[in-house]
């Protein structure tokens, strides 16, 4: 009886270390774009449209963008773009804000960690928007 006892407290303290990232971290995903900012904010405006997000502030003269999205009453998802003006360098950051009974809480994401009840939300956006950043048009031969 202690060996099965000890064997479920093995596995639930496994399970319960395993689901246990702390979403309270500030994550980003950051790259080179291969465009200018015009070009790069034109083809997001359109991505970030499609995926239901509305554009809430833009700065051209300091490369910004934030885009935010209602997923339902209680979680609301913000994007905030970064973009280098001198060295087209891209900083993104996903916060999705959740109101609980406890409060507002805040979470953090970028495309390796996050919450799985929010990626349909954000991941194939931010997959669009750094591929279509980086990728390079080979000539027809």
């Amino acid at each position: 009886m202690k060996r099965i006892l000890g064997f479920l407290s093995l596995i639930a303290l496994i399970a319960i270390s395993c689901s246990s990232i702390d979403f309270t971290e500030q994550r980003s995903e950051n790259f080179r774009s291969n465009y200018e900012f015009v070009g790069f904010r034109l083809f997001v405006n359109d991505m970030l449209k499609e995926e239901g997000y509305s554009v809430v502030a833009l700065d051209s003269t300091k490369g910004f963008i934030r885009a935010a999205k209602s997923v339902d009453s209680e979680s609301n998802i913000d994007l905030f773009i970064n973009f280098e003006l001198e060295n087209n360098e891209v900083s993104i950051n996903v916060v999705n804000k959740i109101n609980s009974p406890d409060g507002i809480r805040t979470e953090y994401y970028n495309l390796s960690e996050y919450n799985p009840e929010y990626k349909e939300h954000f991941h194939k956006l931010l997959e669009g928007i750094i591929n279509n950043s980086i990728k390079t048009a080979f000539p027809n031969r």
